[in-house]
């Protein structure tokens, strides 16, 4: 923070004072020479330090309200800025002040729908895609309705820069279906051990990164640690996204069109 002209003229008396060069400044008149002088320094540095504060709050005036559009930048947005409200749209609706700032009239938290998202880059090309998925109600994605796409959409389209092509999506997830013997410790129940197992598979799926792989060794660690289970031998892995007419096998590693997977238990073999 800029000193004032008498602390900056202040602390210039000190400094001479300590220098046995200039012990025979003596004077104590106000008009002395001396004095004048460490005057205009003491004037020239207090306002050099005002200018000095002046350009710091302009950088930071320009960093707060500068959009980077970087994928932390539009992951940013969509889950802590977005606001949707289907009781009350007038919520939902994006202003632009005479900075030509985004914002909303009424900010209201529980109107930001999306808890997960994800922002990719096409190589080589300035096609970004946004995907994203709201809670549904136990920590778990959920597929947008049409109103809270179309609603994200535009708003992405009215924050976003020039020359940018940008696209959002919300997918329902994807179905995994198993074919999996499991060799188990004969001292727990069959039935019992079958539901661990599905239990496992679901609690992993739950837990993967949002737009993250499906990992097989990983599928395979969670349900080792299911009681009783001694070995796991998987004979098959299918996937089915929304679109696709029919499931296709996967080995090894398997990423989601929607961005998270859910287990179909009932379609799914467990020996």
């Amino acid at each position: 923070m800029a000193r004032k002209s008498e602390e900056v003229f202040n602390s210039l008396v000190n400094i001479k004072e300590g220098d046995n060069n200039l012990d025979g400044l003596t004077s104590t008149s106000e008009t002395s020479l001396w004095r004048n002088q460490l005057g205009v320094f003491a004037a020239a540095i207090s306002f050099f330090e005002q200018i000095l504060d002046m350009f710091k709050s302009d950088i930071i005036y320009q960093k707060d309200t500068t959009s980077v559009y970087t994928s932390q930048y539009w992951r940013d947005r969509v889950v802590n800025f977005y606001q949707f409200s289907d009781s009350n749209p007038a919520v939902g609706e994006v202003k632009i002040n005479d900075n030509f700032n985004i914002y909303y009239e009424t900010v209201d938290e529980a109107a930001r729908i999306i808890e997960f998202c994800s922002v990719t880059q096409e190589s080589q090309s300035r096609q970004v895609t946004i995907k994203a998925a709201k809670d549904n109600g136990s920590g778990q994605p959920e597929v947008l309705t049409t109103d809270e796409q179309l609603s994200l959409t535009s708003f992405v389209s009215a924050t976003q820069g020039a020359g940018l092509l940008i696209s959002t999506v919300s997918f329902p997830g994807d179905q995994l279906f198993a074919d999996i013997d499991i060799y188990f410790d004969g001292q727990f129940a069959e039935s019992t051990t079958k539901d661990n197992v599905n239990n496992a598979i679901v609690d992993y799926l739950n837990n993967i990164e949002f737009d993250g792989g499906v990992r097989e060794l990983n599928l395979v660690d969670s349900i080792q640690r299911v009681a009783g289970v001694k070995d796991v031998v998987i004979n098959r892995l299918q996937a089915q996204a929304d679109g696709d007419s029919n499931p296709s096998d996967w080995t090894r590693i398997y990423y989601t069109k929607a961005g998270y997977m859910n287990y179909d238990s009932a379609d799914s073999i467990i020996n």
